[in-house]
């Protein structure tokens, strides 16, 4: 851990051999330029992702500019991240529905 800067933001690795932990707010949007031709500071980065599934309560998928899941695996794992009471897909033909996986509360 360091409260020096420059240095990158957060996580970041030096020299090829030494993983560092900036913590100073001086930091806070700095990246690999604070490296040298002397001092080689690679931030470590992590990737954020957001759930891939959502209910609607109005429109399609389609106008949320996402699709619908058609497939009942794909359904029961929707319905796990997205912590829904029943998580076992059943399905129907019957009309109107809404198209592909969704969530029916009678409640």
């Amino acid at each position: 851990t360091t409260a020096s800067s420059p240095r990158p933001e957060g996580c970041y690795w030096f020299k090829s051999s030494t993983l560092w932990l900036a913590t100073s707010a001086e930091n806070v949007g700095n990246g690999a330029e604070t490296s040298t031709d002397t001092d080689d500071r690679e931030p470590v980065c992590k990737k954020v992702v957001s759930t891939l599934f959502r209910t609607i309560s109005q429109g399609t998928c389609a106008d949320t500019g996402m699709v619908p899941i058609m497939g009942k695996e794909e359904c029961e794992v929707a319905a796990r991240e997205l912590g829904l009471a029943d998580i076992i897909a059943d399905t129907t033909a019957l009309k109107p529905r809404p198209e592909g996986c969704y969530w029916f509360s009678s409640a």
